[in-house]
Order: structure tokens, then sequence, then C-alpha cells
């Protein structure tokens, strides 16, 4: 079986940067951002970030079921499920977390608590969408390759982009504040609201470019889900080992150029599975 082109390498690799690059400023610049530049109390601008982690905890697992559900949608059996998911995650992101730098829009000087419950829904809707473009990225790669060699790769190429994101997103602040991390605590007010404006402008710009780039280049198996493993022979989760022992060894052959039948789990078979333990 040939293996996976460059084309399709690229474009795989590229399709969690505009992730990780958010990710990269929610984690390095909201606390500085919420503390030094909108002069929030720093137990509340930790209450911010908390909520954050504790809507990415809740819509991992809600996206990782529901990803799994859509395969009767007109629009996932045409496009892909995988891409589906990651096209609502990447529109969830791009539409919410601007907003999370931008200010208090028309709420600028009202109390601090008034000021988080604005910033809420923004944030829960942005981890949402980092959610769902995560984990359609991560399960897309068994719907581009049965090869574990290419999956090994692939995995390699998209934490290369990680590590290349983050130094961009370190690049492009230091371009426009003119300071370094160390001294940005110190350094920063209010006034340099609109710089900040301009680092989010630039970081989106970016991770739009690179999906673009992905929605472009990858092609999704549109058949995620297996029944068959050779011409009109049903195998069903419970029987396959058996019925692969029994194959000829031309048979087996064949097998391997075909996808693994999916079996669907419970949360409790996830509990008892020992990678889980």
């Amino acid at each position: 079986m040939a293996g996976l082109s460059i084309r399709t390498r690229f474009g795989y690799g590229v399709g969690h940067v505009l992730n990780d690059l958010c990710s990269a400023m929610w984690f390095t610049y909201l606390l500085i951002y919420f503390h030094h530049v909108l002069l929030f109390d720093n137990s509340l601008a930790g209450v911010v970030l908390l909520i954050g982690q504790v809507a990415d905890g809740l819509s991992t697992p809600f996206v990782g079921r529901e990803a799994d559900r859509t395969d009767d949608m007109l629009f996932c059996s045409r496009y892909g499920r995988r891409k589906s998911w990651h096209l609502l995650g990447t529109i969830c992101v791009l539409s919410a977390f601007p907003f999370i730098f931008l200010g208090c829009l028309g709420c600028g000087s009202s109390d601090e608590w008034a000021q988080v419950i604005y910033y809420t829904p923004f944030v829960i809707i942005f981890q949402f969408g980092w959610a769902a473009t995560q984990i359609s990225h991560l399960a897309l790669i068994p719907s581009i390759t049965q090869d574990p060699h290419d999956r090994t790769d692939l995995v390699a190429i998209r934490y290369g982009f990680t590590v290349m994101a983050n130094i961009t997103v370190y690049l492009v602040t230091w371009l426009v504040l003119g300071i370094d991390a160390t001294s940005a605590e110190t350094g920063l007010g209010p006034e340099d609201g609109i710089k900040f404006r301009y680092i989010v402008m630039a970081v989106l710009a970016i991770g739009i470019i690179f999906v673009s780039v992905f929605h472009a280049l990858v092609k999704e198996d549109n058949v995620p889900q297996y029944s068959r493993i050779l011409p009109d022979t049903e195998v069903t989760c419970e029987d396959e080992s058996n019925h692969t022992n029994h194959l000829s060894s031309s048979q087996q052959n064949s097998v391997s150029h075909c996808a693994p039948v999916h079996c669907r789990m419970t949360a409790i078979d996830w509990l008892q599975n020992m990678q889980m333990q």
C-alpha cells in the first residue's frame, strides 16, 4: 500500500495550528491581560481561566461521543464527519476567541463580576470549539491511513507544528509589545489593550490560513465505520477475531487492506479498559 503523500502529511499537520495558537495565548497571556490590562483582581482573573478549563473538561467527552453519532447527517456524510466537526469547532473558536481579548464592549466600567458574566459565554463557546477541533483532528488519523507508521508520522508532524505555533505567538507578542515575557508583568497597563487586539488579529489570521490549507488538502474517508472485512462476509465486533483466525493467508492479506470494525463502547467499557487504568 502506498504511503501518504507529502501533500496529505503537510495538510494534516497544519490542521491544529489555529488551536495551538489560541492555546498559547490562553495559557500564557490570559491572566496577564485580565490582571494588568483589564485590572481584574487576581482571583477573578483565575475564575475566568477556571471557567474555561471546566468548559473544556465537559466539552471533550461530549464532543467525543456526539462526533461518533453523526454518521447519517447529510453534510457529515458528504464532507466527512471528522472534518465537519473540525469546521464547526473552527467557527466557534473564530467567533468567540477575539471577544475575550477585546475588553468588555459597552461595560468596561461595570463591576468586575458583571464583566466576568459578560466573558463567560465567549469562554465557553471558545472552549467547546477548541475541544471539537482537537478531538476531530486526532480522530481523523484512522480515516486517513491504516498504516501504523504513517499514523506515527502524522502525530509527529502535528506536534512539530504545535511547537512552531507556540514560538510564533511569542514572536508576534514580542514584536507588538516590544517587551519580553519576563518584563511583561511589570510593564503592561490598560493602554496596552489595543496591542493585544493586534496580537489576536495576527494570530487568528495565521490560523485561518493554515485551517484553509488543511480543509483543502486533506480528504477524509467518508466510511469511518466498517461493517464488512471481506466482500459478502459480515463480521460483528464479537466474532471478528475468530473469523480472522479461520481465513487463509491470502484472505488475511486482504483483511489487512481494510479498516478494522469499529466497536461502539459505553462509558463503563472505557472505564474497564486496561489502557484507561
